[in-house]
């Protein structure tokens, strides 16, 4: 089952999505993020996106982990 989540775009919010990763750096990511308030992960065919409300200081943290996963 698909569900589809409506995201109210602010410049507080952010979405960051990653193409051709694995399963496994998804859980690495999952696990880095848990009791993150505000923060919601999906992972489909490879592609990860990271909806992160209200906490626009914290990107470049997520992306520089992400990116050495």
């Amino acid at each position: 089952m698909i569900q589809t989540l409506k995201l109210h775009r602010t410049p507080e919010n952010t979405v960051i999505v990653y193409h051709n990763r694995p399963w496994e750096q998804f859980k690495h990511i999952q696990k880095g993020l848990e009791g993150s308030p505000g923060v919601r992960l999906s992972f489909y065919e490879g592609v990860v996106e990271i909806f992160m409300a209200g906490q626009p200081h914290a990107i470049q943290t997520f992306r520089e982990a992400i990116l050495q996963g």
